[in-house]
């Protein structure tokens, strides 16, 4: 890297009185970079406890959260990129594989009764679904351990809020 990139000390104090003219960095983003039109990025799931800071930091730079995709492909597009990514909804994408649903439902005092899985055009509205993905790559019925809830259709494709991760146990070794 150091053939590539040379240092730049001018730069480097720019960078730092900008940042000890901030408060707390409120806005640091759009001063750092100021013809920056948005912030393109994952932020639901895991990734939605750092909104708070994110937005801190991006001052009035609006934030998009990008499209509902995982390791073991792609699932869905943010078809509302305009909406607050608390509120991202994403159509499923039929053909980047196979969907199923597996529908979330309470079974009463018996605990939780495991439906048989749903295709792509069986789910409901106001329904929360656990996804199942079979791919090209070769997984077959793979549970992703996604929550989704399904809050309307676009076209003719389910429109998906994640909602949570299931049944996840951290691992310590």
């Amino acid at each position: 890297m150091a053939k590539i990139l040379k240092p730049n000390p001018e730069l480097a104090y720019k960078i730092h009185e900008k940042c000890l003219s901030l408060s707390n960095w409120y806005g640091l983003t759009e001063e750092l970079f100021p013809n920056v039109k948005y912030i393109y990025g994952i932020m639901t799931g895991s990734m939605e406890p750092y909104l708070k800071k994110l937005r801190h930091y991006a001052g009035g730079i609006p934030l998009l959260s990008a499209d509902y995709g995982s390791s073991e492909g792609w699932i869905g597009a943010n078809v509302n990129p305009t909406r607050p990514p608390e509120m991202a909804t994403f159509a499923v994408l039929p053909h980047i594989g196979y969907f199923e649903f597996i529908p979330l439902r309470d079974a009463g005092p018996l605990g939780r009764v495991e439906p048989r899985p749903v295709g792509l055009t069986d789910v409901h509205v106001g329904e929360e679904y656990e996804v199942v993905v079979t791919n090209f790559a070769g997984l077959y019925r793979y549970r992703l351990s996604d929550v989704v809830k399904v809050v309307g259709f676009h076209n003719s494709t389910p429109e998906l809020q994640f909602i949570c991760r299931k049944d996840i146990m951290p691992a310590i070794n």
